[in-house]
């Protein structure tokens, strides 16, 4: 028998961070509360920045899990900034983010629209009646979609002309062949490794 809280059982006044905070103490990931949501860090196995769940209540009163993959490239400095903002660009962020969503179960690739800028990331939604244990479940397909597609959108950000590389063999583009995959592969393999 699950004794376990559903966030529907939480109590209304605790204005949904409460909530949303001892959900994540009890799937066993730790967050920390800022003003509207909580952020979890990912388990993500690679180098580089690490990735950050935003969990906010959902207007169904559920939880939404968000996770930015472009967030670093949208800051000063922070490199991608022409390549980012172009439309090829773009479809391409589109395109990585439908195949890797092709492949998950519960984690969806999407991109928001903010004035000046598009961000795109990966989206979980945790139903009014799930638990710390659907949490859990969630946390984990955000950190394996970031894995699965995390190095590649920020190469894709960073460097313009593998975008129209991508787009031309990606499986979701013109190159449907096998062939294309591994080329891609290797092409990325080749600008990722030191």
């Amino acid at each position: 028998m699950n004794t376990s809280a559903t966030i529907q059982d939480q109590p209304a006044a605790a204005s949904g961070l409460a909530t949303v905070a001892s959900l994540c103490a009890e799937s066993g990931w730790p967050c920390s509360e800022r003003a509207g949501d909580c952020l979890v860090k990912l388990e993500v196995h690679r180098e580089g920045p690490p990735f950050y769940a935003h969990l906010e209540r959902a207007a169904d009163g559920g939880i939404s899990a968000w996770v930015h993959l472009t967030a670093a490239a949208h800051e000063p400095g922070g490199g991608g900034e022409e390549a980012a903002q172009s439309p090829a660009c773009r479809r391409a962020v589109e395109t990585m983010l439908a195949e890797v969503s092709d492949r998950m179960r519960l984690a969806r690739g999407r991109l928001r629209e903010s004035p000046g800028e598009w961000i795109a990331g990966f989206e979980v939604g945790i139903p009014a009646d799930g638990g710390g244990e659907e949490l859990a479940e969630a946390l984990s397909a955000l950190s394996v979609a970031c894995q699965l597609a995390g190095p590649e959108v920020q190469l894709l950000l960073s460097e313009p002309e593998i975008v129209e590389l991508y787009l031309a063999h990606s499986s979701r583009g013109s190159g449907t062949f096998p062939e294309a995959a591994e080329k891609r592969e290797s092409v990325f393999l080749e600008r990722m490794l030191p």
